[in-house]
């Protein structure tokens, strides 16, 4: 007799949280339940900022802002680039102390779905976007 079961969900299937219900039978037939339980798919990665609000003595205190509209917010990484990413996953702050000698540092959120998100400087920087100016072409006779 199994004690799970697994079903495969999508997106399409769980637009909104859905109502699961369950029965379950023991050995001498009894019967328990129903167990009810609403489950929503969480596809959308969490959204944070990062600002460095001191730095002194080596380290930078940073403020963490991070919110995510479905399951939560569960973790954190901050580092250097290319160096955040290969950081340990810590449970969420708001501020967080850490080895500074310049420079950007990033901060990574995960949510309780493990849904991570885009790589957030303390300078403003969002990975996820690409930022493109255009100047005017002026020639001069």
């Amino acid at each position: 007799v199994p004690l799970t079961a697994t079903w495969v969900l999508t997106p399409a299937e769980f637009p909104a949280p859905r109502r699961m219900t369950a029965w379950f039978r023991d050995a001498a037939g009894t019967v328990y339940g129903p167990y009810a339980d609403a489950i929503l798919f969480d596809s959308h990665p969490p959204r944070g900022r990062v600002l460095r609000t001191g730095a002194q003595n080596g380290a930078a205190t940073l403020a963490l802002f991070g919110w995510d509209d479905n399951s939560g917010l569960a973790a954190m990484r901050v580092g250097t680039w290319g160096v955040v990413t290969r950081t340990a996953w810590q449970p969420f702050t708001v501020t967080v102390t850490h080895p500074y000698s310049g420079g950007v540092l990033y901060a990574q959120f995960r949510d309780r779905a493990g849904n991570v998100s885009p790589i957030y400087g303390t300078d403003g920087s969002d990975s996820s976007l690409t930022q493109r100016l255009y100047l005017p072409l002026v020639c001069h006779r």
